[in-house]
């Protein structure tokens, strides 16, 4: 499949430095989505980066307000549930 993201700065102010804004793709496996749920509200964003099937970060800039990205899913062994979180 494919999945078209967008995403505008909605605010005046510039965008913080420093930080990292990531794109997480989890499938239903019990090595990914099905571990890292029940523990999401106490996990770090490295354990949960770990148990992403995917993840990008994702640049946000002042100097770029809007950004497009483009990302193909392919299902190997049978049709799958995704979860997105930022």
């Amino acid at each position: 499949g494919r999945l078209e993201l967008n995403s505008t700065l909605g605010s005046k102010s510039p965008a913080p430095s420093g930080g990292h804004l990531y794109f997480m793709v989890f499938d239903d496996e019990r090595g990914h989505w099905k571990s890292i749920r029940r523990r999401w509200q106490i996990s770090s964003c490295t354990e949960k980066k770990e148990y992403a099937s995917y993840v990008t970060d994702l640049e946000v800039s002042s100097s770029k307000p809007e950004s497009q990205f483009l990302f193909h899913i392919r299902e190997h062994i049978r049709p799958r549930f995704w979860y997105f979180t930022f």
